[in-house]
């Protein structure tokens, strides 16, 4: 019985380092203009074949996520030459505003094609998460 209860005291502890507070929080709600306004550069970034918009937005430790592959990319430095990559032409990507999971999204088509959904995550500081679904059906599925 001691040995749970100093090792519950331990993992409480060590939770309330993790959990940040509320003055130290810096996600932002996805219905606040920022986090409306990152996904617009976001969107704009791919329907121009623009790296430097995304780069603008994106934070520092970013990470993108590629699904249903096993690729991710953490930190902007890795996930811009990726993009970079994959921009293609002006219009190639065609991309529009929703919502998935509560958080900002993109409904997303290449060349006309459906390819899936963008989902991000946004704080205060710029976009920390894309999770890029690689599903075409989703494509046709959001509204």
């Amino acid at each position: 019985v001691a040995a749970v209860k100093s090792t519950l005291q331990r993992a409480r502890a060590r939770l309330d380092e993790a959990t940040p507070s509320e003055e130290d929080s810096d996600l932002a709600e996805p219905d606040e203009p920022a986090a409306r306004a990152l996904l617009e550069q976001y969107i704009a970034a791919f329907e121009r074949s623009d790296v430097a918009i995304l780069e603008r937005a994106l934070r520092t430790d970013a990470s993108l996520e590629l699904l249903p592959s096993r690729t991710w990319f953490a930190g902007k430095a890795t996930c811009v030459p990726y993009i970079s990559q994959v921009l293609g032409e002006p219009g190639d990507w065609q991309m529009r505003p929703t919502r998935m999971n509560g958080q900002q999204a993109a409904v997303v088509h290449y060349r006309g094609t459906p390819f899936g959904v963008a989902v991000l995550s946004t704080t205060t500081t710029g976009i920390r998460k894309i999770v890029a679904f690689g599903f075409p059906e989703l494509a046709t599925q959001s509204t």
